[in-house]
């Protein structure tokens, strides 16, 4: 028996979106079976899905990857064949592996969709409103959104305690007024997604007042590997999925709370 694919997307603040891609490492290889065995439980008793084929995918950041082989071990405990090709290489390639049918399943987060895929420039705040206009839209692509996961994704600002406690960053708001008043120890380090999508900086920056100047933004994977680390300053980190800035409800305050930016316990060059 063969399913017929039904391209899936679960989301939320994390969704699962069929799809496809690819993962090296830890004895796997991208386009085979996941080499872990698994039996079923609590999850996959009766062997649902006996004799069905399915290819799972994920885009290359890790927690994607992960989200991936998960969902990959569930169905094989459910009793499908699965090929996993988890790891592909940004959004845009996952997704299109999604849509042509390449792959069965993906975890995807409704403010990618949102912004990136459907082209909307305006977030919804309300986060499960915000899944309901994704599926709804989405629909017309042949795609279909599953209840959200529990999982929440979120954009964040990151500052060593050092800095922080010589500029006095506690809030974003804290950081707004560094970028206007010493714009060379603003510098932020990110992804090149965060730079330029609107629910990342660029929304970020107008909601709060960032007066960001050119080069007070560093791609975080050249900085890494260039001997010309990034100045002191803040940095972002991609530590759960892209929210959107029709959260952040005021100076200072995003959904409601004080927020404020999370400090090492220990100074970082």
């Amino acid at each position: 028996m063969r399913l017929t694919r039904v391209r899936t997307v679960v989301a939320g603040a994390g969704a699962l979106l069929l799809a496809a891609a690819g993962l090296s490492g830890c004895g796997l290889t991208s386009g085979s079976p996941p080499a872990d065995s698994v039996q079923p439980g609590s999850v996959g008793k009766g062997r649902p899905l006996e004799g069905v084929q399915l290819t799972v995918t994920s885009k290359g950041c890790t927690e994607q990857i992960i989200l991936g082989q998960i969902m990959g071990l569930v169905f094989k405990a459910a009793g499908a064949e699965v090929l996993d090709r988890a790891n592909i290489q940004g959004s845009i390639g996952a997704r299109e592996a999604v849509k042509s049918g390449a792959a069965d399943g993906m975890y995807e987060y409704t403010g990618t969709a949102w912004i990136t895929y459907l082209g909307h420039t305006k977030p919804v705040a309300n986060p499960y409103e915000q899944w309901e206009a994704v599926r709804d839209e989405d629909r017309r692509n042949g795609i279909t959104w599953l209840p959200a996961a529990p999982l929440n994704n979120t954009y964040a600002l990151v500052a060593n305690r050092a800095n922080a406690q010589k500029y006095r960053l506690r809030t974003l708001s804290d950081v707004a007024r560094l970028t206007r008043k010493d714009p060379g120890a603003a510098t932020i380090c990110g992804g090149s997604e965060f730079s330029v999508r609107e629910d990342g900086l660029p929304g970020v920056a107008k909601t709060y007042g960032f007066a960001l100047r050119r080069g007070n933004f560093r791609d975080a994977l050249r900085s890494r590997t260039s001997p010309h680390r990034p100045t002191p300053g803040v940095h972002h980190s991609g530590a759960a999925v892209a929210r959107r800035p029709g959260r952040i409800h005021g100076p200072g305050r995003v959904a409601g709370r004080r927020t404020r930016l999370r400090v090492p316990d220990r100074p970082r060059g």
